[in-house]
């Protein structure tokens, strides 16, 4: 992670051979669907929903959010 001009952070990597992009993602895509899914996850847990992850075939991850605890 690095800084950019603006102030935001930005995510750089060497790619090694492809083994990175096997386990991140095209593009960090893997790695930041990921971030996404424990933000909302906890964000929605601050406000007393449940939630649940679905895996889905092409990939994606599903949420779920519940008005109350499993």
């Amino acid at each position: 992670m690095n800084q950019q001009p603006d102030g935001t952070f930005g995510l750089t990597t060497d790619w090694w051979q492809g083994h990175v992009e096997k386990e991140v993602g095209a593009n960090f895509g893997k790695l930041l669907q990921l971030y996404g899914v424990h933000k909302a996850t906890a964000e929605a847990r601050k406000k007393g929903l449940a939630v649940l992850r679905q895996p889905q075939r092409n990939g994606n991850i599903k949420l779920v959010l519940l008005g109350g605890a499993l």
